[in-house]
């Protein structure tokens, strides 16, 4: 299992922000993941692409489990099976590559699966809910389970213990629709911002986006240090210049006391915020 000491943390960010992390592990299959949850346990924080992440500045005494190396993907039929640290690209392009239908609502979405299994993300109106089959999971004492049932709600898929695996089962397509799909999803992904960011940094709230909201407040192009809000989407910062977390604390602080003030709505964070 390979360590990294005293590593650093603007490595794991999407938005290349953090201090420093101590202790930073990468686990290689299910025993030694098991083993490190058992040791660990709450302690530990678990790290998938870090696309949409964030950490603080200063020292992290945590210890940081990385799931780069849990890259096994079998393919059998129309199931797909996952281990957490699949790249959601790579997961996407075997499932089209496989005449399979079900993993395209992460087109062009960064990160790894299990990271997008807990953060249930999606591009368009499909939900990777709606294809998977088994979860396997690592409670916080170390012991696996299987999970075949879901409630996700909105970015939110309501698991709290560590997922290894996932298993899906999908659909058979033809490649004249898979390749029609795809292209609207590009439409789609050809619209967001371009430059180094972490994504949607808020929640949409119920009946509204948050980046009309923010929008209307007033905050695009508005910058704090190095990051700024994209003018093409006020729901994204953008890396400018030599950001720091304060920086982030910032841009977020004035943005929710004005939507607050003005529409009496708190927006919640989508981006997962670490501090030291």
């Amino acid at each position: 299992m390979k360590i990294n000491k005293n590593m650093d943390l603007t490595l794991l960010s999407g938005l290349k922000i953090g201090g420093s992390a101590e202790n930073v592990y990468y686990p290689e299959n299910k025993k030694e993941m098991i083993e490190l949850i058992a040791k660990f346990g709450v302690d530990a924080v678990i790290i998938g692409g870090g696309t949409n992440t964030l950490f603080s500045s200063g020292v992290h005494k945590k210890p940081f489990i990385v799931t780069a190396a849990l890259n096994e993907i079998r393919s059998l039929g129309n199931s797909l099976y996952l281990e957490s640290g699949v790249s959601t690209a790579y997961a996407v392009d075997t499932a089209l590559r496989s005449g399979l239908k079900g993993m395209e609502c992460l087109w062009g979405i960064p990160g790894t699966i299990g990271g997008a299994i807990r953060g249930n993300a999606s591009i368009g109106s499909d939900s990777l809910f709606s294809h998977l089959k088994e979860l396997s999971l690592i409670g916080l004492d170390g012991g696996e389970y299987q999970m075949d049932k879901f409630t996700p709600e909105y970015r939110d898929s309501g698991i709290k213990d560590v997922i290894f695996s996932a298993e899906f089962e999908l659909e058979n397509w033809s490649e004249s629709v898979s390749a029609a799909v795809i292209e609207d999803l590009k439409e789609i992904r050809a619209a967001q911002p371009k430059g180094i960011s972490c994504g949607s940094v808020f929640k949409n709230p119920e009946g509204k986006t948050a980046g009309y909201l923010i929008d209307k407040a007033g905050f695009k192009g508005r910058s704090w240090g190095g990051l700024t809000v994209s003018k093409e989407h006020a729901n994204w910062f953008i890396r400018t210049g030599d950001a720091v977390f304060e920086d982030f604390e910032n841009g977020v602080s004035e943005i929710r006391k004005e939507v607050l003030a003005l529409f009496d709505i708190e927006l919640e964070l989508e981006i997962k915020v670490y501090y030291a």
